[in-house]
């Protein structure tokens, strides 16, 4: 869907149809080249528009803290389409992410290496050997 917008620009105004995704605040209009003066219009995507973006203060609506929403943040959902603002701030949108993944069950297990007690994501096996994470991180530096 295709919405009109009227656009100023040098004391002459035209008429062009812009993707409906864009806001008249993110919009500015590069100069027409080749239309007749009886047309006015043109058709303008996405890749033709220059779009302006500048960092915003805004407030968190879980905690209450203000963030910046970053222009290379803005660019980033302009891109993918998000036409919405963020409501929380990164630190909401993590934990809200994690809280919404199933938590995964831990084992207890015993380091065959150090003997230093540990957990691990996975049920030990009798017969194998189970390393806490600073032993297996110094093992596999040893074997690559």
């Amino acid at each position: 869907m295709t919405i009109r917008k009227i656009c100023y620009t040098l004391n002459t105004y035209q008429t062009y149809i812009c993707p409906s995704s864009l806001t008249q605040e993110h919009l500015v209009i590069p100069k027409v080249v080749g239309s007749t003066p009886s047309q006015g219009k043109k058709i303008i995507t996405q890749s033709e528009v220059k779009i302006m973006f500048e960092d915003k203060t805004l407030v968190c609506q879980e905690c209450g803290k203000e963030f910046v929403w970053t222009a290379g943040e803005q660019e980033f959902y302009a891109e993918k389409g998000f036409t919405n603002e963020p409501k929380r701030c990164p630190e909401c949108r993590k934990s809200r992410r994690m809280s919404q993944k199933p938590q995964r069950q831990m084992y207890d297990a015993v380091c065959a290496n150090c003997g230093a007690p540990c957990k691990v994501p996975f049920q030990p096996t009798e017969g194998r050997p189970v390393y806490c994470s600073e032993c297996f991180a110094k093992m596999k530096e040893q074997q690559g």
